[in-house]
């Protein structure tokens, strides 16, 4: 037998450094992203009744399970369509987010044909991302953290209680936050105690949003704490984030929870009706692993499947429009308006140059050294929000004399052909084709994004059943930019964001639009309003933050389908706890509203307040405004 030359042995035992080092890498990240085991905690075989049936293991159905178990009394069973969020570390790694859309986490949903939007999709379908996984959106977004502004909720159905008032509101956004930025740790507005850590920028994107920032001041815009006093200006950079690892509701509240037996939890339950005797939801209908089973509930159903899926779980349970759900055959049990009043943020990504390398590209993330980086130390890009570097709330419309931004600019140093890679091909590759032709690949990483973010749309859509079949997806129609206003202020938002690249700090990497004109609008002259109006309605797509198609309402309210404690009208021991309960969209990422709906709905289903603390801290702060 041959022996190995002295640089044969370096080079051989140089690879088995480089795999041990990346070996326990994967295995301490692996146990960083559990906390605790997660098998065995995934029940295959659930009781015949339990108090409480929860539909719907998003950031809201999370919420509500560990919330609700806290009480030993009570037995609950959270039933989720999707599969473990822990089974692949990879769901916990900040930067993965792009590429999990139209993956097996993803209901990969069509929008139906678009009128006015969609007009670079196949037959003018866009793709909606919505989540099908534990801890559902939390492990698919950008993570920022927006709580909206205050003035969002000003409009919300309330009783004389003020239920859903900012005062008391507040409070419960303040229990579920674990603020780590040293900045604003101090801050009134902000809470330490959390079960959701709450970070500030990236190391890797710290000169990046010191840009941003610098360019801020010299446009005259103030540098604020969007989550703060004010929420109309320049955002410090808040993202859920901590140690270059992802905190999702399933990670924060449903994990630490699962250990307790009151409360079971069962994935790939895809959930198919809402069983209704007498006016009264008792108990659920699903399929998992191709059989078909009930559970009952001797308290109440709660839906927590979001603004889609809850939608279409009730009209295929017979409360929906009475019109609508006689076509198909299902019995109606209540005439309500479900699946009505859909609002949707819709989104443009800008294309921005550079001559300086600034951005970010596949090559740069998807390879060894990148993954060891993470791997071993929780740095790099990887460890970064999407690669988000700055983020601000501005408002266009000045006729209104309330301080609510109406659009977000959010920067990113991800060029967009990173969007494009796919973690695995997708179920259906002519149903994405539409996304990948938005995605005009950059090649280099000489240039970063600026997504236009409309955060109030005046367009309504709707959610309608295709069929009576739960397996049949349903009919989406956004109507994107079907309202003239929101193409106006998304054309008003794309004119400021241009403003930011004539600023110094952005000259000096001679920062500049994407030199080629979109070829489908060149008939109108180049960067006029024709011209991004076209470019809008051939680019701009939803961003999977889907509100409103259940929403709450007062006592009496035709319009509403669920009550200020958000129960179903006419319907006893059903509650819908998501975000198709809002009756209008927030100023920002809807996460943490969803959040906070499931902490406040778990004191109102068991009758106690569990944030005194809070109250006190929220009315001292609002004191002092």
């Amino acid at each position: 037998m041959r022996s190995l030359s002295a640089e044969e042995l370096r080079k051989t035992l140089g690879w088995w450094l480089v795999l041990s080092i990346f070996a326990a890498g994967v295995g301490l990240t692996y146990m960083r992203t559990l906390d605790s085991s997660p098998f065995g905690y995934i029940t295959a075989k659930t009781n015949a009744t339990y108090d409480y049936v929860i539909i719907g293991g998003g950031a809201s159905g999370s919420v509500l399970a560990s919330r609700l178990s806290d009480d030993p009394r009570l037995n609950v069973l959270l039933l989720e369509a999707g599969g473990e969020e822990s089974i692949d570390m990879w769901n916990h790694v900040p930067l993965w987010n792009p590429i999990q859309h139209g993956s097996p986490a993803d209901w990969s949903f069509l929008t139906t044909s678009q009128k006015h939007a969609c007009k670079s999709a196949k037959n003018q379908k866009c793709p909606l991302t919505q989540a099908k996984i534990l801890g559902g959106s939390t492990l698919t977004s950008n993570m920022l953290y927006s709580r909206g502004s205050p003035h969002d909720f000003t409009t919300w159905p309330s009783d004389k209680s003020q239920t859903w008032s900012w005062k008391n509101i507040l409070p419960y956004f303040l229990k579920s936050e674990d603020m780590l930025d040293d900045d604003m740790k101090l801050s009134d507005y902000h809470s330490t105690n959390g079960p959701l850590p709450v970070s500030g920028p990236a190391s890797e994107i710290r000169e990046l949003h010191q840009m941003f920032l610098n360019s801020a001041r010299e446009l005259k815009y103030k540098t604020i704490d969007c989550n703060g006093k004010e929420q109309i200006g320049f955002c410090r950079l808040s993202t859920t984030v901590k140690d270059g690892e992802r905190f999702s509701a399933s990670k924060d509240f449903l994990r630490a929870a699962m250990h307790r037996r009151n409360l079971h939890v069962t994935t790939h339950a895809i959930a198919i009706k809402i069983l209704i005797s007498k006016n009264r939801a008792v108990g659920v209908e699903y399929v998992r692993n191709g059989q078909k089973r009930t559970v009952g509930a001797s308290k109440e159903v709660i839906l927590a499947a979001g603004a889609i899926g809850s939608a279409q779980l009730l009209m295929l349970s017979g409360v929906g429009p009475k019109d609508q759900l006689t076509k198909l055959n299902i019995p109606v049990n209540v005439d309500l308006p479900v699946g009505s009043n859909l609002q949707e943020h819709v989104i443009y990504k800008m294309d921005i140059q550079t001559n300086e390398s600034i951005g970010v590209t596949r090559e740069m993330v998807f390879n060894t050294v990148s993954y060891l980086q993470y791997l071993a130390l929780g740095k790099g890009w990887l460890a970064t929000s999407a690669g988000i570097f700055g983020n601000a709330q501005l408002k266009m419309d000045l006729t209104s004399k309330l301080k609510v931004p109406d659009v977000q600019l959010t920067f990113s140093a991800i060029t967009k052909n990173l969007a494009e890679e796919k973690k695995e091909e997708p179920k259906n590759k002519q149903q994405h084709s539409s996304a990948a032709q938005q995605n005009i690949t950059t090649q280099s990483a000489n240039g970063f994004t600026i997504t236009v973010e409309l955060l109030h749309p005046d367009s309504r859509g709707r959610v309608r059943l295709d069929s009576n079949n739960p397996f049949v997806p349903p009919l989406i129609d956004p109507s994107y930019l079907s309202n003239p206003k929101d193409v106006q202020t998304m054309v008003k938002a794309i004119k400021v964001a241009q403003s930011f690249l004539l600023t110094s700090s952005f000259r000096v990497i001679k920062a500049r639009l994407f030199d080629k004109p979109y070829s489908p609008c060149i008939q109108h002259k180049i960067k006029s309003d024709a011209y991004w109006e076209c470019v809008l309605r051939h680019q701009a797509v939803g961003n999977g933050q889907v509100t409103s198609t259940c929403s709450m309402g007062s006592t009496g309210s035709e319009r509403a389908v669920v009550d200020t404690s958000l129960r179903v009208r006419n319907i006893t021991s059903l509650r819908v706890v998501d975000a198709s309960v809002l009756p209008s969209s927030v100023s920002g990422d809807i996460t943490a509203t969803k959040i906070m709906l499931a902490e406040k709905a778990s004191d109102l289903i068991r009758g106690h307040e569990s944030i005194r603390f809070y109250r006190r801290l929220a009315e001292r702060t609002l004191a002092s405004r």
